[in-house]
């Protein structure tokens, strides 16, 4: 199986390295190289400092066959990218008047005029290959060490996307890499461990490649299978879904657990309501997250007060007192006056103790109950126990929500659920 070719990315800002913002752009990129038989070697995420992003990107020519870096291209003196290449190839920085003429109009466009500083972004190390832009006024550019294509594209991830489309695709499909077919989907519900054993068989497959990435803060676990040609993507996709099982696959492509839970709803013609307590509003949040689903979600309500319970879902008061807020009981009733007052096919429901404080040794923190209630009469019910803080907690148990409902919709609720606390009728 011939070798993929090995690329670097370099992300540049001193806003990554400090932390102030997340690299968004890495991931984004690294998964759509893959199906070129390009395979994402390094990254690196530098300041903005002229050494280190000239360091960088000497260090990563050395590791790989084409390297591309986001962000420095902006008008200001910390937008470094430009100068570094420039000294890193011994070459002067050369105004290039196309460029600048774009920035006039697209300023002139707004009515505006640009500053002295926007100049910066009409010059490029001499020799670049300059990559024209429609959404910005951060045009990028290519250059070349040691025979190793460096592309050097905008950090605003709708400018860098736009990049991709119109030059950077186009571009390293032709430098013919081991093109492999990708296929991704979503699990739940199950540990990586798990998943690793039950794809085993998927694993020996000659030429397949199988990875795997938790994704902590959805509550699931992304798996990809990545193809050479002579393998029939489809069918071992399929067989993979299969050895999982169908209560654990909750998305297919790049689709998330709640878009995977909308285009179920959606396909089925069903409505959904939902009623929260720990979870805050993640679920209805998560869910309206999806376009056209408004023909699906109905309305949400965050009842974090006993009183609102009551008031709000016709949650009993005696019942509260009797067995508390963070119940079955409470989340049954929960789930089906959501469902009533709605007048939904579905409806779910979440309460519990998302932490750090209100534990105790019978209700400790992290301890969850989710309902789902069916226009059938049906209300199915989890009892749940999630560790971390607070907001895993709550990460997690939207994501136990969504995927009881889920398996509801699909009828194999309570499959494989050693914990299952049982369905009952309203």
């Amino acid at each position: 199986m011939p070798t993929p070719l090995r690329a670097g990315i370099v992300t540049i800002g001193s806003e990554l390295t400090s932390g102030t913002r997340f690299d968004t752009n890495s991931p984004w990129l690294a998964k759509r190289l893959a199906p070129l038989g390009i395979e994402a070697w390094v990254h690196r995420s530098v300041p903005d400092d002229l050494e280190a992003i000239a360091r960088a990107f000497d260090e990563t020519v050395a590791q790989a066959q084409v390297v591309i870096s986001t962000g420095g291209l902006g008008p200001t003196s910390d937008d470094l990218t430009r100068d570094a290449l420039a000294r890193l190839l011994g070459v002067d920085l050369v105004f290039d008047a196309p460029s600048w003429e774009a920035i006039e109009a697209r300023f002139a466009a707004f009515g505006r005029t640009p500053s002295e500083s926007n100049r910066r972004q009409a010059e490029f190390p001499r020799g670049a290959r300059v990559l024209a832009t429609d959404v910005g006024t951060a045009a990028g550019f290519v250059v070349e060490r040691r025979g190793v294509p460096i592309y050097a594209v905008p950090g605003v991830p709708r400018e860098m996307r736009w990049m991709w489309e119109r030059y950077l695709e186009p571009d390293l499909r032709a430098l013919g890499g081991a093109a492999r077919a990708v296929r991704a989907f979503r699990c739940v519900g199950i540990a990586e461990s798990a998943l690793g054993e039950r794809l085993r068989e998927v694993e020996a497959t000659a030429g397949v490649e199988v990875r795997y990435a938790v994704e902590e803060a959805a509550g699931t676990i992304e798996v990809r299978l990545l193809t050479p040609p002579d393998v029939d993507a489809e069918a071992l996709a399929a067989r993979a879904h299969a050895l999982v099982g169908a209560h654990h696959v909750c998305a297919t492509g790049e689709d998330s657990l709640a878009e995977g839970v909308g285009r179920l709803l959606l396909g089925r013609g069903l409505t959904v309501a939902t009623a929260e307590s720990c979870t805050g509003g993640r679920i209805a949040a998560a869910l309206t997250a999806i376009p056209g689903i408004s023909g699906a979600f109905l309305e949400g309500l965050v009842t974090y007060s006993n009183e609102a319970k009551t008031r709000l879902l016709g949650v009993p008061a005696e019942v509260i007192a009797d067995r508390g807020a963070v119940s079955a009981e409470v989340a049954r009733a929960m789930a089906q006056g959501a469902r009533e007052r709605a007048g939904a096919d579905w409806a779910v429901a979440t309460t519990g103790v998302a932490g750090p404080g209100g534990g105790s040794a019978e209700k400790p923190v992290g301890l969850v109950h989710l309902a789902v209630a069916g226009r059938d009469g049906a209300i199915h019910h989890v009892e749940r126990r999630y560790p971390g803080d607070r907001d895993q907690v709550q990460a997690r148990a939207s994501a136990g929500a969504l995927d009881l409902l889920r398996r509801a919709v699909l009828g194999v609720v309570g499959e494989r659920d050693p914990d299952w606390a049982g369905t009952r009728r309203a």
